[in-house]
C-alpha cells in the first residue's frame, strides 16, 4: 500500500520486527502457539498482533510499535 511505499513496514513487516526484537525464548513461545501461527499462516496480521499483544502486554506492544515505527525512514 501507499504507507509500505512510502518507507513504513507493511502489516506482516510489522509482526516481523516486533517479534526479532523480543528475546528468543519469547519469540519460540508466540511463533509455536496455534492461534498465531495459522494467523500468520493465513496473512491475518492484525490477529497476530492481538495473539502477541496476550504474550507481552499492551504496553510493551504499543512500545515495539512505535520503536518499529522510529527505525522506519523518515518520510519528506
Amino acid at each position: 500500500g501507499v504507507s509500505a511505499d512510502a518507507g513504513l513496514p507493511t502489516w506482516k513487516g510489522l509482526v516481523e520486527r516486533i517479534l526479532a526484537g523480543l528475546d528468543q525464548d519469547m519469540q519460540a513461545q508466540i511463533r509455536s502457539e496455534r492461534l498465531y501461527a495459522s494467523s500468520f499462516e493465513k496473512g491475518a496480521y492484525k490477529k497476530c498482533l492481538a495473539r502477541v499483544e496476550r504474550f507481552i502486554g499492551r504496553g510493551a506492544l504499543e512500545q515495539a510499535v512505535v520503536k518499529c515505527l522510529r527505525l522506519c525512514p523518515k518520510i519528506s
